[in-house]
């Protein structure tokens, strides 16, 4: 009985940790998305970084990262009207502007 109960411990404290990770500040979320991205990982990247817009729907890093993913799939559309809301939230206009014209560019 006492192995069992030894046995509980590590998975209720991974639970806890998986549970913890679904409340993530919005830079540790832009942070794993990054690192996604990194890793050619884009499908988990654009899931990261649509879960964290539904959080914050005002940040201008999220939707021009999503942004540059629509450009990475081809997608000038999508790529463009995420480009367009980073820089309606004065997102970064030096990364933006050149990301939108390609977004234009592809359309």
């Amino acid at each position: 009985m006492r192995t069992v109960r030894w046995l509980m411990v590590p998975v209720f404290c991974s639970f806890t940790l998986l549970l913890g990770g679904c409340d993530r500040s919005e830079t540790q979320a832009i942070t794993a998305a990054k690192a996604r991205i990194a890793k050619n990982e884009d499908a988990a990247a654009e899931i990261e970084l649509k879960n964290l817009l539904q959080k914050h729907p005002k940040s201008g890093e999220a939707r021009y990262l999503l942004g540059l993913q629509g450009l990475k799939r081809g997608d000038g559309a999508t790529a463009l009207i995420e480009l367009q809301r980073a820089a309606d939230l004065n997102y970064a206009a030096a990364l933006v502007a050149p990301a939108t014209a390609r977004a234009l560019m592809m359309q």
